[in-house]
């Protein structure tokens, strides 16, 4: 899911979501619960299921952006503010 949606999100120019999700899953998926199973003591097999959590927390994400479906209009409104910034000013004189 993450390699599927996240690579089409990124390539409809949805870039910033996917860049935060990937951080949100590392933050609190891999560091946060690795951290705790470890200070719970547990074997190394809980810290590195630890990735499971990381794996389903940015699973949710991607497919709750591409359900959503505003990743459609993000090219779009990138073209209209281009093309806006394209146009000459005119002066009022």
């Amino acid at each position: 899911i993450e390699f599927t949606l996240g690579g089409a999100l990124r390539g409809a120019g949805d870039t910033i979501f996917p860049f935060v999700t990937v951080l949100t899953g590392l933050a609190f998926g891999r560091l946060l619960f690795a951290a705790l199973f470890m200070w719970m003591g547990k074997s190394i097999e809980w810290v590195y299921g630890a990735l499971i959590v990381d794996y389903m927390i940015k699973g949710v994400l991607f497919v709750g952006r591409f359900r959503g479906g505003r990743w459609k209009q993000i090219e779009s409104e990138r073209e209209q503010v281009e093309v806006l910034d394209a146009a000459p000013e005119h002066d009022a004189g």
